[in-house]
């Protein structure tokens, strides 16, 4: 349950953040709307909720992505990782979840997370370590970060590497491997963030026709018939 931020200004604002803290506990599809809310409490009336970022890194998760509001969550999070006062160690952390979460969502929710790691790593350049390690292993078994994790400070993240980006630079979407080219191969990253806005969406149908060009007449009806376009070009 998101509540309109102007019912939030208003002078009786502030009895609603028992109700939200009880929501954003309770998690479902009502945490990460609740947490938007509790937010704007925190920003206008010095709410205090020491568990802000736990909460919020416990909702990234597949089925946060798969939801209605997904797009309008990210949109959030980037606002609220915008602070520079985040400790390194924690945004880290949310690096991995957002970066792991990519390869397994929509190409439209990966685009966005991209989007959202590129951000954080250009407002913290002292992380600049886990684009540039010198080994990049693909068993995930042999990454030191735990995403089954509660506590993102100590989830190992900074003991990782980006190999979720390295992936994604052969994802079938240019301007999902574009990016992930950018941010795991440039030795400085752009000083300008890419943005996340909260509708943000890409156009599957006519990429499907693009891509499916040069496929044989039999083979692309079989394929419009039988597979979503996840299904056919995403690795």
């Amino acid at each position: 349950m998101a509540i309109p931020e102007k019912l939030l200004e208003g002078k009786r604002g502030v009895e609603f953040t028992d109700a939200l803290i009880d929501l954003c506990d309770k998690g479902g599809d009502e945490g990460p709307l609740a947490l938007i809310s509790l937010f704007h409490l925190m920003i206008k009336r010095n709410i205090e909720y020491p568990e802000f970022y736990t909460k919020l890194y416990s909702y990234f998760t597949e089925e946060t992505f798969y939801a209605k509001y997904r797009q309008k969550f990210i949109h959030w999070a980037n606002i609220f990782l915008s602070s520079t006062h985040v400790s390194s160690i924690l945004i880290a952390a949310f690096i991995k979840k957002a970066s792991r979460l990519a390869l397994k969502v929509d190409s439209n929710v990966a685009l966005s997370l991209v989007k959202l790691v590129g951000n954080m790593l250009i407002r913290h350049p002292s992380l600049s370590h886990l684009r540039h390690k010198d080994v990049f292993s693909t068993d995930i078994d042999q990454d030191p970060y735990d995403p089954c994790e509660p506590d993102p400070l100590k989830s190992n993240a900074m003991e990782s590497s980006l190999w979720e980006l390295k992936t994604l630079e052969s994802h079938w979407h240019p301007k999902i491997s574009s990016i992930s080219r950018r941010v795991m191969r440039q030795k400085y990253l752009p000083e300008a963030e890419w943005p996340i806005d909260e509708e943000e969406k890409i156009d599957d149908c006519s990429l499907r026709e693009e891509l499916l060009s040069g496929v044989p007449i039999d083979e692309k009806m079989n394929l419009d018939d039988n597979y979503k376009i996840e299904d056919v070009f995403c690795w």
